[in-house]
């Protein structure tokens, strides 16, 4: 008998009424769908006894590890690139309504921002991470040299690799629709993974982890 799927993060999935049509007749029953709402992510920084909070992004994602988002999103963006970089981590507890739906990241005083840069000035959406030409070319230049690969993973390990995602993949097993980003090491071995409604923030997540235990680079 196959086990029951796992719960997954609190607040990511949502059971909604459905109607199905199997030989003939109509039933009803609970389904449980993907949450998606929108996380505001703020800048916090902190020099000379003054305060500066700035919100950068808000982006539509699936309610579950935003600490990891939010950091994930800043390193995504260059503007920290080690763990020093960052002091704390919270959602918004001046905003009891919407606090949920808000990640201030406070950054070490000596880290410089350039939030104009960043900022968005419409929400990002779930479903594509940049798009325009602008967008791109700014990519292009921020990226900076290739990686080099300087190993290799046998290829009959690749199969197995695909039978172990299910393994971190609990809203997918329940809901059917969702996104994940896997960390595997260079024996083919799983670590961890997140998931998401955007592919994007799965990314994301992972990378958010990554640096906040140290582990970069991977």
């Amino acid at each position: 008998m196959r086990a029951p799927p796992k719960a997954g993060p609190a607040g990511s999935t949502r059971a909604v009424r459905v109607s199905t049509w199997q030989s003939g007749a109509a039933r009803s029953h609970d389904d449980a769908v993907v949450v998606e709402e929108p996380l505001e992510i703020r800048v916090v920084q902190e020099r000379e006894g003054r305060r500066r909070v700035d919100s950068i992004a808000v982006t539509m994602r699936t309610p579950g590890n935003d600490h990891e988002l939010a950091v994930g999103f800043l390193l995504s963006e260059g503007l920290v690139r080690a763990p020093g970089e960052i002091w704390d981590v919270a959602h918004c507890e001046s905003d009891p309504e919407n606090g949920r739906n808000v990640v201030e990241v406070r950054l070490a005083p000596e880290v410089a921002v350039d939030v104009e840069r960043l900022r968005r000035n419409v929400y990002t959406s779930s479903s594509c991470g940049i798009c325009g030409r602008a967008a791109l070319e700014r990519v292009e230049i921020a990226t900076g040299r290739r990686p080099v690969a300087g190993r290799r993973l046998a290829a009959e390990r690749l199969p197995e690799m695909a039978e172990a995602l299910g393994g971190v993949q609990a809203v997918f097993d329940r809901t059917g629709g969702l996104h994940a980003a896997v960390l595997f090491d260079t024996r083919g071995s799983l670590l961890f993974g997140r998931e998401d409604v955007g592919r994007h923030n799965a990314l994301d997540k992972l990378l958010g982890r990554l640096l906040l235990d140290g582990d970069l680079p991977a």
